[in-house]
Order: structure tokens, then sequence, then C-alpha cells
């Protein structure tokens, strides 16, 4: 009975180890594949984070470069306001009936290149543009040249800034270059300056000539 029963118990136990056998196996295949499974879509995710962030810098990319032709296009027409505006005002107090004034207004630049005493001069000649009632010369004209010597200082000042830049590598932006001002910005311009009184300012007190600081 025991020489029957050993071989059964045998076979019993080989099945049951090739079933175990057979289970590891199919555990480790499935352990394999899930893990390549795993890596393979770890790998495709990080190819499709790849490819969005290739995408988004791309895009600013462009975007920069945009931005770059615009500002190209605004600074070729940019000029600082306070030039801008003493420009408007020499167009407005220039006449061909005062060589005299319209001469020295042509060396207010930029660059200036008056000398002192040609700058005393303009002022005295703006005085007497502010006094002249005649029927050639306009309010708006008479308020320009009583305008024009403080403007005069500020764009002084406002190159210094643009020269400072310029040598520290950095770009001013001011305003774009404009044809024409209205009698409302002079008015504005006057009284924000204090020079709303209705009455001539005596240049030779109040606005000495400024040199540009040697460079």
């Amino acid at each position: 009975m025991s020489e029957v029963s050993n071989p059964f118990i045998n076979s019993i136990i080989l099945a049951v180890v090739a079933a175990a056998l057979s289970a590891l196996s199919t555990w480790v295949f499935v352990l394999r594949a899930n893990a390549k499974a795993t890596a393979r879509q770890v790998k495709e995710d990080a190819a499709k984070e790849a490819e969005k962030i290739a995408i988004g810098h791309q895009k600013l990319t462009d975007e920069v470069n945009v931005l770059k032709e615009k500002l190209t296009l605004v600074t070729a027409q940019v000029v600082p306001f306070n030039t801008a505006f003493q420009q408007i005002l020499i167009a407005q107090l220039t006449h061909a009936h005062t060589p005299e004034l319209d001469a020295l207004m042509a060396k207010i630049g930029p660059p200036i290149t008056l000398t002192v005493d040609e700058e005393k001069h303009l002022y005295k000649l703006l005085i007497e543009r502010q006094k002249d009632l005649g029927p050639e010369i306009s309010q708006e004209e008479r308020e320009a040249a009583l305008i024009l010597p403080y403007v005069m200082r500020r764009a002084r000042a406002e190159q210094e800034q643009i020269d400072l830049a310029e040598k520290a590598g950095l770009q001013m932006i001011g305003v774009v270059a404009v044809v024409g001002v209205p009698a409302s910005a002079i008015n504005a311009a006057k009284a924000a300056a204090g020079l709303d009184k209705g009455h001539p300012v005596d240049l030779h007190t109040e606005m000495e000539p400024t040199r540009m600081k040697p460079k």
C-alpha cells in the first residue's frame, strides 16, 4: 500500500511545485510587463511634457521677437517730450519778418549752439514778442514766447539724462513726435509752470541762461 501511495504523493508534490513555479513565472512576467509599461508611460509623458515646453518656449520667443520689432518701430519715431514741445514752440514763433529771432531760435537745436550772450539776447527778443500786440502776433505766440525759455531748460536737462542713459547702455523712450499742440496744451503747460499771470515775465531776472554740463 505504501509503495502505491508514494508515487501518488510524489506526483501530487510535483504538480504543486509545477503550479507554484508556473504562478511565480507568471507573476514575474506580469511584474516585468508592468514595469516596462510604466517606464514606457513615463517616457511618453516626459516626451509630451518636453514637447509642451518646447512649444511654449517657441511661442514665448516669437512673442519677444514681435515685441522687439514693435519697439524698433516705436523707438525709430521717438522724440523726447520737452524737445518735441520746444520744436513746436519754435515753429509757432518763427516769422519771415523777424530774421534775428528766427536765426537765434535755429541755434536752440538740439544740440544747442547758442553762446551765453546770444541766449540772453534771445530772451530779450522773446520779451519783446510777448509785448508785441500787432495784428501779426497772436495770443498763442505771445504765450509761446513766455514758455519757450522754461521748456529750453527742461529740454537741456532731458538731453543730459538721455546722454547718461546712453553711456550706461540704457534706452530712454519719450513720446512719438507730434506736429502741433492746441492752445489748451500750451495754457496747461503755462499753468503748470506757474506762468498764467497774464503779463510778460522778465526773463533776465527769472530765467538765466543754463549751459549743459561739460562731457
